[in-house]
């Protein structure tokens, strides 16, 4: 069975809603803290090479990002620079990042969280008997 780890925050309710989500469909995952564990650079680049956009997993809306703007020009950092921040700063970070090795979903969307139930249990849930 694929490994799946949720990265998120005690704090954060999207984090809480996926966790719960997980457990409400016996579905057994990893819980990776960002602010306890600190997330690798090499984890921040694959789950950046694997969405559209840095923002999809920076998010300039988070009050600590707002704050940094104010000392940083955070749209001439380079990809390097906004990674080693998000590594100082991991509140800067979106949450939940929920990833299995193929596929990276960031946030709590109840329909795109699908993609993670087993094979099995798709196959189950749709052909009951």
């Amino acid at each position: 069975m694929t490994k799946i780890t949720v990265y998120g925050s005690h704090s954060c309710n999207s984090s809480k809603k996926a966790i719960k989500w997980f457990k409400d469909h016996n579905i057994q995952i990893d819980t990776h803290f960002i602010n306890r564990q600190p997330i690798t650079r090499e984890e921040l680049i694959k789950f950046i090479s694997m969405s559209e956009d840095v923002y999809d997993i920076i998010s300039p809306r988070s009050k600590l990002y707002k704050e940094l703007s104010k000392t940083y020009n955070m749209n001439e950092l380079s990809l390097n620079q906004l990674i080693s921040l998000a590594i100082k700063h991991p509140s800067i970070v979106r949450k939940p990042i929920i990833f299995d090795g193929k596929q990276v979903l960031v946030g709590f969307n109840e329909d795109a969280i699908r993609a993670f139930i087993p094979r099995c249990k798709r196959t189950l849930m749709i052909h009951p008997n």
